[in-house]
This record gives C-alpha cells, sequence and structure tokens, in this order.
C-alpha cells in the first residue's frame, strides 16, 4: 500500500497538512522503521521456511519412507528448500 510512497513524497503531504518539521522528521523515522521491521519478518520466515523444509527433506530420504519417491524428495524438495532459503539471504543483502 505505502510501497509507491518516497521518503519526498511523505514529507511533502506531511508538509501540506501543516506539521511541524520535528513532526514529520518523527513520522518519517517511524515509517522507515515499520517498513524495516517488515522486511525482517519477511526475511526470517524466508530463511525459517527453507531451514524446515531442507530438514525434512534430508529425514524424509534418509527414512526412505516412500521408496518411489526417492528421487523426488531428495532432489525436488532439497532444491525448493535451498531456493528459498537463497532468497531470504538475498533480501537480507538487498
Amino acid at each position: 500500500m505505502f510501497a509507491a510512497y518516497s521518503n519526498d513524497k511523505i514529507m511533502a503531504d506531511l508538509q501540506e497538512k501543516g506539521l511541524l518539521e520535528e513532526q514529520i522528521h518523527d513520522i518519517v523515522l517511524a515509517y522507515k522503521k515499520h517498513r524495516q521491521r517488515i522486511r525482517s519478518e519477511k526475511v526470517l520466515t524466508l530463511i525459517v521456511v527453507g531451514a524446515l523444509l531442507g530438514f525434512i527433506s534430508y529425514v524424509l530420504t534418509l527414512l526412505d519412507l516412500f521408496p518411489a519417491m526417492r528421487d523426488l524428495i531428495l532432489v525436488g524438495l532439497s532444491t525448493l528448500a535451498m531456493s528459498i532459503a537463497v532468497l531470504g539471504c538475498y533480501y537480507i543483502f538487498e
């Protein structure tokens, strides 16, 4: 919803509403913290989901509960797990 707003646009909108510079600065700072918190939650979720899928793939491969699906579990689920975890790491360094 707010992704299209830049800091300059937010500051301009708040100045039009007649807020003081100090209030504008506090609101922009709170907005930046809010966006960073959302991003941190997304990163943590992606890395945890990737790690859990990788662990599930590892356990299912070792237990060999479904011998006919061994290749799918070993290659498919592991690849999916690594892709999700790497995507989370990408968002860390972005």
